[in-house]
C-alpha cells in the first residue's frame, strides 16, 4: 500500500486564503451596495428604474455576509480534516 503525503502548509494557505479572499469579497459588496444606495439617493430617484434599482439593492444587501460564511465553513473543515488525519496517523509520526 502507498504512503499518502499531506502537506499540512497546503492546506493551512488554502483556509487562509479563502479567509483573505472573503473579507476582499465584502468589502467589494460593501462598495457596490453603497454606490447603488448613491445612485438612488442621487442619480435617478423615482420612476421604474429607481424601482428596480432599490429591488436590486435589496437582493444584493442579502448577499452581506455570505462571503465570511462560505469561507469559514470552508477553513473549519480544512482544519477538521486536517485534525481528523493527524488523528488518524499518530501512530506513525
Amino acid at each position: 500500500m502507498g504512503n499518502l503525503i499531506i502537506e499540512d502548509s497546503d492546506y493551512e494557505n488554502l483556509s487562509r486564503n479563502l479567509r483573505s479572499y472573503a473579507d476582499i469579497q465584502e468589502e467589494k459588496l460593501q462598495s457596490y451596495t453603497a454606490a447603488l444606495a448613491d445612485i438612488c439617493a442621487n442619480g435617478v430617484s423615482s420612476g421604474q428604474t429607481f424601482k428596480n434599482i432599490q429591488n436590486f439593492l435589496s437582493d444584493v444587501t442579502k448577499l452581506k455576509g455570505q462571503f465570511r460564511g462560505i469561507a469559514e465553513n470552508t477553513a473549519s473543515t480544512i482544519d477538521t480534516y486536517l485534525a481528523d488525519i493527524d488523528a488518524a496517523d499518530k501512530n506513525y509520526y
